[in-house]
């Protein structure tokens, strides 16, 4: 790092006054921001079998699965 170093402020009275000074001594931190987030709901819809039948995969009714099978 080139040049002088920085000075800096240790004494609290100091700190306390500078601040003071600036109207920043009695600030309040302010609280965290609350974040919403989404709500998720998930639904089970188990009204129809999850195994669909080999038929169904194949949308052309020119290629029907019994031809692949041997």
């Amino acid at each position: 790092m080139e040049g002088p170093e920085p000075d800096f402020i240790e004494g609290e009275e100091v700190i306390e006054k500078i601040l003071n000074q600036l109207g920043l001594w009695d600030m309040k931190a302010r609280p965290p921001l609350r974040v919403k987030g989404a709500s998720v709901t998930i639904y089970l819809d188990d009204s129809e079998p999850q195994i669909l039948s080999p038929d169904s995969f194949y949308a052309h009714p020119g290629y029907p699965v019994d031809s692949y099978v041997s």
